[in-house]
Formats: C-alpha cells, sequence, structure tokens
C-alpha cells in the first residue's frame, strides 16, 4: 500500500504527457499521459494481478461515478484521475491489464496507467523502475513527472526488515539514475513529487500510545527531501536542457477537513489497524475526512493535492508548479 498524508503521500509514481505533435490525435491539444506507481495512482491493475492490495470490493468505489469499486484505493477519484483534468481528460486513461493486446498498439499513443499498489523504488519493494527502463526505450514520451516511494519507508522500517545504511544509500541514488535515463531518452521536463509526513497516517498513528505521529518515519521522509531537492538541482546544472517542478507533501496547509487523524473506513484504534472492507466501520460525512482508509487519502484530499501540484507555489511546490512547467 503507498502511504499518505498530513502526512502520507508517498507512492512512488511517474506520469508521462506526450505532447501532441509526438502523439496520436485522439483528442485534439490534449497531451497523452501515463502513470507508473502504486496505490495511490492505481486504478486497477491489482485487479488482474495475484496480491492481496486490492481496492475492488465495497465500499472503495462509493463515490465513484455509479458508486462501483474499481480498484482505486480510495471512496471515488484518485490523484492520477485529478492529474489527468488538469491537462484536460476525463479521468485517468485505463489501467494497463485491462486492456487486450490489440488495444495496447493503439492506447500508448493516448495514455496508459501502469500504476500498481505496493509498488516501490527498491527491487525488494516493487517494479516500478523496470517499467520505467520499459518505456523509456520507446522514446515515446517528451515530459515526465515522477515521485519517490512511501512504500520503501513503511516495508523497512521495521525491526524484522530494517531500513539500513546499504538500502539508504542505494535508494537516494535510484531517482538520479532513473532521471539520467529518462533524459537519454528525450525528455526534458520532470515534475517530481516528493514525500509528506509518512509517521501521521492512521495505520502508523494508531501504533503510538497517544495516537500522535510517529516520528521515525517522518524523519526519514524530511530528509529524503532534502536529498530530492539536491539531486534535482545537481541534475538541472548538469542536464543543461533540463526543467523541473518538485512537490513537497510535507508542507501542504491541511486545512478544511473535520477530521485530520482517524481514517473514514477500518476499525480499529482510528479505524488504522484493520483494513477498509464492507464488515468495517464506514462514517457518512466523506468529505470531512482527510484519509480514506489506513493508507490513502480521501477523493476530497486528492482533488486538493493535485490542485495544489498544478497551481501551488513554494515551498509546497517549487521552482514552478506542475501547471508552468507542462505548459513551459
Amino acid at each position: 500500500m503507498a502511504t499518505y498524508w498530513s502526512g502520507p503521500f508517498l507512492l512512488l509514481g511517474l506520469l508521462i504527457l506526450l505532447t501532441p505533435s509526438c502523439a496520436v490525435q485522439v483528442v485534439a491539444m490534449t497531451p497523452a499521459v501515463f502513470f507508473f506507481g502504486d496505490s495511490i495512482f492505481d486504478v486497477g491493475n491489482n485487479n488482474y494481478l495475484d496480491t492481496i492490495a486490492k481496492a475492488n470490493i465495497p465500499p472503495y468505489g462509493i463515490n465513484f461515478p455509479g458508486g462501483t469499486p474499481t480498484g482505486r484505493f480510495t471512496n471515488g477519484l484518485n490523484i492520477a484521475d485529478f492529474l489527468s483534468m488538469q491537462v484536460g481528460w476525463k479521468r485517468s486513461p485505463p489501467a494497463f491489464l485491462s486492456l487486450a493486446r490489440r488495444d495496447f498498439p493503439m492506447r500508448i499513443f493516448s495514455g496508459v496507467n501502469f500504476a500498481s499498489g505496493g509498488a516501490g523504488i527498491l527491487n525488494e519493494t516493487g517494479i516500478i523502475f523496470v517499467l520505467i527502463e520499459s518505456v523509456s526505450n520507446r522514446n515515446l514520451y517528451h515530459d515526465v513527472v515522477t515521485s519517490t516511494g512511501g512504500n520503501d519507508i513503511m516495508q523497512n522500517l521495521n525491526p524484522s526488515n530494517p531500513l539500513t545504511p546499504a538500502k539508504r544509500t542505494r535508494w537516494s541514488r535510484l531517482l538520479p539514475q532513473s532521471t539520467r535515463h529518462i533524459y537519454s531518452g528525450g525528455p526534458r521536463k520532470f515534475g517530481i513529487m516528493g514525500m509528506s509526513n509518512t509517521g501521521c497516517i492512521p495505520s502508523q498513528r494508531w501504533q503510538n500510545d497517544t495516537g500522535g505521529c510517529m516520528e521515525e518515519p517522518n524523519d526519514v521522509a524530511r530528509r529524503f527531501k532534502v536529498v530530492m531537492t539536491n539531486v534535482m538541482q545537481d541534475l538541472s546544472s548538469e542536464l543543461g536542457e533540463m526543467t523541473y517542478s518538485c512537490f513537497d507533501g510535507i508542507h501542504l496547509p491541511p486545512v478544511g477537513f473535520a477530521e485530520m487523524d482517524t481514517a473514514c473506513c477500518g476499525s480499529g484504534k482510528l479505524n488504522g489497524e484493520r483494513p477498509c472492507s464492507p464488515k468495517t466501520d464506514l462514517f457518512v460525512k466523506r468529505t470531512d475526512y482527510y484519509y480514506w482508509d489506513a493508507y490513502h487519502p480521501t477523493q476530497t484530499l486528492a482533488k486538493g493535492v493535485a490542485d495544489s501540484m498544478c497551481n501551488g507555489s513554494p515551498p509546497s511546490v517549487a521552482p514552478i508548479n506542475f501547471n508552468q512547467l507542462w505548459r513551459s
């Protein structure tokens, strides 16, 4: 699962946009979009995988058009949907695994969502950078938005599988390595979606006797923010034609929500101990909640995050926002 907000914005996501000059003109002047990431972006790929990380059961999707579970890890639309709307689409392109083989050659020029719940940066966490390399070898895209990996934090901050110095080093090297690799394929615009306070999501808070945030994952997220900022500044100097935007969820103002600590759906302390399911608690006023389940944002928060990424200003997003990046 990805972790999110207040918190937890930790996905490992990649949004690729093709400019109309390079894409099949499916929608006039609308760029093709490609998402790579974890459950924050997943729109149904995990429905086709042998994994326990699924969101194709009620009450997931209760606010999606038709009230149908789609595999999105929230009550309605997710961040991938709202980002796609920002560039002219109705919602995210379809999940890759939902496409028949005969459909993929055409879809690759209009948009595909490759995100899968549970993906990460480290090989032992997920497979995202294998997908990045596969697509970059096709020289299909011009503009890239990428984000970094909360699943790696969550899966490596425990006594049985600690986040060792060696893992930290590999983790911090993957971002510049992958960025250089993608840059060599043609893209010149990079949007980086950074982490937020991972220790503040319900799955972490309930483990604290006070119900407050857990400091260790928050500290890791803050230190990674420094690494990410330095890496992107260095790469921008090294790769002369590169422009970029970095989104920092740590500074996103937590406003407009009546409930910031407890998940809308789940059970146990703060609804964070057990997964959301048809048998767990579900609050009616879903727009009041920051978190949908123990890990993920509500549709309302997802919209706010996408708006901040696209229209915000420093320190939340810098040196320019995503809309400025896409239009530059």
